[in-house]
């Protein structure tokens, strides 16, 4: 189902922001982000750390940033400072 929208992530919980590539800007704080192949990932697990006004555009294939998994069809996110705030935009 299509999203577009602002999320508040919780420190240290991974929260499934797509299943497709997707639009996404860190309002606030900072999170981790990381691809995988149906699961959720580890709460150890570790993943690419974008702070308050990064993110990636519609130019960019997000899912392609992890290739070590494999050919990853989900992408989620996980706060590493409190109250952190992101905006995704996705297809699915």
């Amino acid at each position: 189902m299509a999203f577009q929208g602002e999320l508040t992530l919780t420190l240290g919980v991974w929260t499934l922001i797509s299943t497709t590539n997707c639009t996404f800007q860190v309002r606030s704080g900072g999170v981790e982000i990381i691809g995988t192949v149906d699961a959720v990932p580890s709460p150890t697990d570790d993943g690419l750390i974008y702070m308050a006004g990064q993110g990636e555009g519609a130019d960019v294939n997000t899912l392609s940033r992890f290739p070590g998994v494999g050919t990853a069809n989900r992408i989620y996110a996980k706060a590493v400072q409190n109250e952190t705030k992101i905006f995704v935009s996705s297809s699915a």
